[in-house]
């Protein structure tokens, strides 16, 4: 990134990007040929939700002022006696929507479906606060019944659990932690955009490939339990002969991966090619291709894919005077494509075992090497 507002309204930006889906594929048979596959709606899609819903909540709590949750006067009326009016409790919107989402799942639940992550600095403190009211927590499911005595005294405690996270949110700990995420964010970022614009440097007709690229799970005897058929080290390898096949086959000038993991859906891997157009015609008709050749060549079987893309990015053949102004919209295009790719579930968990899981190619070769036989390292 530029500078630090321009980081601050992206960070703002990735607050709303919806939760992307992690698709599980589960087998009954370790001789899988997908003709007995059946897709699996993954819990992880639940736990990245309550994550974000979480880390929310406590950022609008930190950024705000005064009380959130209060009493609120009802007037009711039942037969045989007179109105009269019942105080109950007024929790403030959004709070009360992430709190519910949170509250369905739990921070322990999430942290077992998520294994080996770490988790936004809000989340990991609203975790902290938690543990430590964990002898009140069963009232945070019915705030909505209490009435009179019992709403005052459910204002009284949350307003203080309000206060705590405040106190706890704006302190150096928590701050010190998100100017670290914050970092971490903004070199991956700007590594991404400085690379695109290498690429877009050199090479004026660019196709991208966008691949999610996973595993089928392998279910036992209970389907509620399943068990990844490969090992960190064998996915690695995977990724890495997949990587030969496309540099061998096309004019590959870079490429950009993020490696996930979910106990439900195993290893999973978002990875962006990028093609130099100039020298091979590349059209969609080439994406069943390479989904087949990581199915049924990479994996023999056990690999599976789902909502791959591609798009063709290209900025010559006109007037000089707009040449400039169409490079500039096709490389902006890619580059928000890239971002939401980047930062769908990553902004607020990432897996941190198991090495790097974000990575990038070399940077990219000039155009007249590539036109000219040269080695073409992405």
């Amino acid at each position: 990134m530029k500078n630090i507002d321009d980081f601050s309204r992206y960070e703002e930006a990735l607050w709303k990007l919806p939760v992307s889906r992690r698709i599980s594929f589960v087998s009954q048979s370790p001789c899988d040929d997908q003709v007995v596959t059946q897709q699996a709606l993954s819990e992880e899609d639940d736990a990245v939700w309550g994550i974000k819903s979480g880390a929310l909540m406590v950022k609008l709590i930190v950024e705000s002022d005064g009380d959130i949750c209060f009493i609120k006067s009802r007037r009711i009326t039942r037969k045989g006696s007179g109105p009269r009016l019942v105080k109950t409790v007024r929790l403030l919107e959004p709070i009360a929507t992430h709190l519910a989402i949170l509250l369905d799942l739990g921070p322990d639940e999430i942290r077992r479906l998520l294994p080996g992550h770490r988790f936004s600095p809000y989340f990991e403190l609203l975790c902290r606060v938690m543990e430590r009211i964990a002898h009140v927590q069963p009232s945070l499911h019915h705030w909505r019944t209490f009435s009179d005595d019992e709403a005052e005294k459910f204002v009284r405690h949350f307003n203080k659990l309000v206060r705590l996270v405040r106190k706890k949110g704006r302190g150096q700990e928590v701050q010190s932690a998100l100017d670290g995420w914050r970092r971490r964010m903004r070199a991956r970022t700007a590594s991404s955009r400085e690379y695109i614009d290498q690429i877009f440097a050199l090479y004026p007709d660019v196709f991208s490939i966008h691949l999610n690229l996973s595993y089928c799970m392998q279910g036992g005897v209970d389907t509620l339990v399943w068990k990844s058929p490969f090992t960190l080290r064998q996915a690695k390898a995977h990724l890495a002969k997949y990587d030969r096949f496309l540099r061998e086959h096309y004019p590959v000038i870079g490429h950009l991966y993020w490696r996930e993991y979910g106990s439900q859906s195993g290893y999973h891997f978002r990875v962006v090619y990028f093609v130099n157009c100039s020298i091979k015609s590349m059209d969609h008709r080439v994406m069943p291709l390479l989904e087949e050749h990581w199915r049924k060549h990479i994996t023999e079987g056990w690999g599976r894919h789902y909502s791959s893309r591609s798009a063709r990015y290209r900025h010559f053949g006109v007037d000089r005077l707009r040449a400039h102004e169409l490079r500039e919209s096709a490389r902006k295009a890619l580059v928000n494509d890239l971002e939401r790719h980047i930062t769908q579930v990553d902004f607020w968990a990432f897996h941190k075992e198991g090495g790097k899981c974000f990575g990038r190619g070399q940077a990219p070769v000039a155009l007249l090497q590539a036109m000219t036989g040269g080695v073409r390292r992405g």
